[in-house]
């Protein structure tokens, strides 16, 4: 599956969702905040971190690491170093 996740839902990882929007037709974001990730699911905004950025419609929350993960031919970890 053409699938890219990134582990992480701050700035740096909603960043790079939206870079990778580009080139996979789906991107999971993987957080912990599961009413943020709700809410970038339907809004494609994550105004916690970045607001007013509107992302691709590739891009989804996800709050299940597993779901997350399964079928992803790539893979990025953007949490933060204390994490």
């Amino acid at each position: 599956m053409n699938k890219a996740t990134v582990l992480g839902a701050g700035s740096f990882g909603t960043a790079m969702a939206q870079v990778l929007s580009a080139n996979f037709p789906r991107v999971a974001l993987w957080g912990r905040d599961e009413a943020l990730l709700s809410s970038l699911t339907q809004t494609h905004e994550n105004r916690n971190y970045l607001p007013g950025l509107k992302l691709h419609d590739a891009v989804y929350g996800e709050p299940k690491l597993e779901a997350a993960l399964e079928g992803s031919s790539l893979i990025i970890v953007a949490t933060p170093s204390h994490a």
